[in-house]
């Protein structure tokens, strides 16, 4: 699900912003407010915005015929149809509805934008950046004890060379 949503993202441009669309939604299976969760989870940022709604006007077919110019006096008598008369029923008394003017409907949206947050990382060292030197101060703290834990050990003793060894015959042949 996640990999069919990254694909649909990366034809989006991330850096200006783009808008969740239906397909993103569906394919989570989330609302718009739950998609923002997802999407800031994510690394997006997510502004919220509203606008109004904008009604879409499909066509009907009864309005594509009134449409068409009927100028051509030699067309067919079939190719005309009538379109039947749909009665309606009005009312004279209007309603508290149509006494006040309609509110316009507001649609929310989002607006993400790529904006990857930082890792919180160790301290950074304070004297970065002041040519100080980095690392471990010398000279002060505790002292070096490294030679002294290596000579502090017991001398290693070897171990006699087995005679069955074919290196033993090489290395008294090297000694020759």
């Amino acid at each position: 699900m996640l990999e069919r949503l990254a694909d649909m993202i990366r034809s989006q441009d991330t850096r200006s912003g783009f808008e969740a669309n239906p397909d993103m939604l569906s394919i989570t299976g989330l609302t718009l407010e739950q998609f923002a969760n997802l999407m800031e989870g994510l690394g997006y940022k997510a502004e919220k915005g509203e606008r109004p709604k904008v009604k879409v006007v499909v066509p009907t077919p009864e309005a594509d015929k009134a449409a068409e110019p009927t100028g051509d006096a030699e067309a067919p008598a079939e190719a005309t149809e009538e379109v039947p008369a749909v009665e309606v029923e009005v009312t004279a008394e209007p309603t508290e509805a149509d006494a006040e003017p309609a509110e316009p409907e507001v649609e929310v949206f989002y607006t993400f934008t790529w904006a990857p947050r930082r890792r919180p990382s160790a301290p950074r060292n304070e004297n970065r950046g002041k040519g100080k030197p980095k690392g471990k101060p010398r000279g002060k703290g505790k002292p070096d004890n490294r030679q002294k834990n290596s000579a502090a050990r017991p001398p290693k003793q070897e171990k006699p060379i087995d005679p069955d060894n074919p290196f033993a015959a090489l290395m008294a042949l090297k000694g020759k």
